[in-house]
């Protein structure tokens, strides 16, 4: 009697290869895809995605919302399972203890948009030569003293005029409709 084709495989090859095996048999089947280079860049949560060179089969790189970069499993990023490196769950990890509020997220998304190439909004801030000022790039600190707390729910971080800096003289808190007035082509 012939042996079964599974007992047969279990016979001949290791554990490893036979793990080998399974998973290349489904990524040929379509039903498990790895990480793909298009996902670079992108952000769930808190959590942006640098790259997949990491010492661990399944792992990427992250950059969390408080700076600090962290290697995660890449399906937990993926389905916004983890959305930090732990800051937002206890903001005592953090020197200044912001990382949950709306000024920190403003402070945080007008930096990413001028220097993170990577950010889609970045053609129409960084590549355009918009920048942060020296006081306000490392310190969400410095810019909360600067632009105090936000008025109320709604208002965003709005800059004056559209061709300058992210900086105090330059910034203040605004209505969607003040920014949409604001834009440059709405501006004549």
């Amino acid at each position: 009697m012939k042996p079964e084709t599974h007992t047969y495989i279990h016979m001949q090859f290791s554990y490893f290869e036979r793990l080998a095996y399974f998973m290349l048999y489904l990524n040929i089947m379509g039903r498990h895809s790895l990480p793909k280079n298009q996902y670079i860049g992108q952000t769930h949560g808190g959590l942006t995605l640098l790259s997949f060179e990491c010492c661990k089969p399944y792992y990427c790189k992250v950059l969390c919302i408080c700076g600090k970069e962290k290697e995660i499993y890449f399906s937990d990023w993926k389905n916004e399972r983890q959305k930090s490196c732990g800051c937002l769950s206890n903001s005592k990890g953090l020197k200044h203890g912001l990382a949950t509020t709306p000024e920190y997220y403003a402070w945080y998304s007008a930096k990413q948009r001028c220097y993170n190439s990577s950010n889609p909004m970045y053609k129409n801030y960084g590549a355009r030569g918009i920048t942060m000022s020296e006081e306000w790039i490392n310190s969400p600190e410095q810019f909360l003293c600067d632009m105090g707390k936000r008025p109320g729910k709604g208002y965003s971080i709005d800059r004056k005029d559209n061709n300058g800096n992210y900086c105090k003289e330059n910034c203040k808190w605004s209505t969607p409709y003040e920014q949409v007035m604001n834009r440059r082509n709405t501006l004549s």
